[in-house]
């Protein structure tokens, strides 16, 4: 029998024997692979009929209990009302989340204001409340009547001709003339003075809103690993700083002394990729090393191009953190 079939194959295909005995075993392996399905399924996995009656049920059940949890969903977003507002006078020098939030004030603007109080951040007069990012105009408005600043956060009285009020140190300087006091409540001007951000200590960063001990750490860390900003462009690169701290740093904190260089054609890998930026891409700091090694010195930053994988991105950050000599 095997020999007439492959005597058919050979006459229909008019192919040889051995291509014949080629073509029947995939006709086999294809007939397997159609048919397992079937085999599979209705052999193997037969069900009887206490399984399928078992199945019923459950399906049955499945259906009763997604039917019910609808009816909940529907009953709870009707019992979901937006809750009645209550205006009535709060100092947002010490009123909690949840009572701000009972205000009208937005669940995402609490925290903000929580956040603000914990970095040290003060409401001296009503109008402060307009210093916490993305406080809507309208809302304030709207709560402006009702907000009663405590005696305990009232700017402070000024002491007598030529002193400051007590708690408040140098680098911040206040309106009026010497020994002219402030009344209770009466509005007054803080000052902060511009520092050099490459010389400045923590102290002096943490007089600026939005930044507490942490971030001035954070700050003073970087710098220092850096060897020194070279632009104010380089502040969003320092983590943590959220759009408040970030505004107070350009405005206050200036670079006014260079940054510690990197004597480009001297330094090792290894201490080169000390420096946080030379880090920040491993592979293009040992490139330009290598290509020191195999061409000699850097003259200036036109070589450094020269530099087949390096981009101008890497370059434009880097690059004046070099010393060429």
């Amino acid at each position: 029998m095997l020999y007439r079939i492959n005597r058919f194959l050979q006459d229909f295909f008019s192919v040889s024997p051995k291509e014949a005995r080629g073509i029947a075993g995939l006709l086999i392996i294809s007939a397997v692979v159609l048919l397992f399905p079937v085999f599979f399924k209705h052999y193997l996995f037969r069900r009887t009929p206490e399984e399928i009656a078992e199945e019923k049920i459950f399906l049955d059940s499945l259906i009763k209990a997604v039917a019910s949890g609808k009816k909940e969903n529907s009953a709870v977003a009707l019992q979901g009302q937006p809750p009645v507002i209550i205006l009535k006078e709060f100092d947002p020098n010490t009123a909690t989340q949840a009572e701000m939030v009972s205000l009208g004030i937005p669940r995402f603007l609490a925290r903000r204001i929580a956040t603000f109080r914990e970095k040290g951040g003060v409401f001296r007069k009503k109008e402060d409340l307009n210093r916490i990012y993305d406080f809507p105009p309208g809302l304030f408005r709207e709560l402006e009547p009702y907000v009663r600043i405590g005696a305990a956060y009232l700017p402070p009285e000024t002491g007598p001709a030529g002193r400051q009020p007590a708690g408040h140190g140098a680098g911040h300087a206040y309106s009026g003339s010497a020994g002219e006091r402030l009344r209770p409540g009466q509005d007054y001007t803080r000052t902060i003075v511009p520092f050099d951000i490459n010389k400045a200590d923590t102290t002096s960063l943490k007089r600026l809103k939005g930044i507490g001990s942490a971030r001035a750490k954070t700050i003073v860390n970087y710098r220092n690993s850096l060897g020194g900003f070279y632009s104010q462009s380089q502040y969003p690169r320092i983590y943590g700083l959220d759009s408040v701290a970030l505004s107070q740093l350009r405005q206050y904190a200036l670079v006014l002394t260079p940054p510690r260089k990197i004597p480009i054609n001297q330094v090792s890998l290894e201490h080169f990729l000390r420096h946080p930026y030379a880090r920040s891409n491993r592979k293009l700091s040992e490139a330009i090393i290598r290509y020191r090694e195999q061409h000699g010195a850097y003259r200036s930053r036109e070589d450094l191009e020269k530099v087949i994988s390096v981009t101008p991105g890497f370059l434009d950050m880097l690059a004046p953190y070099l010393d060429f000599d």
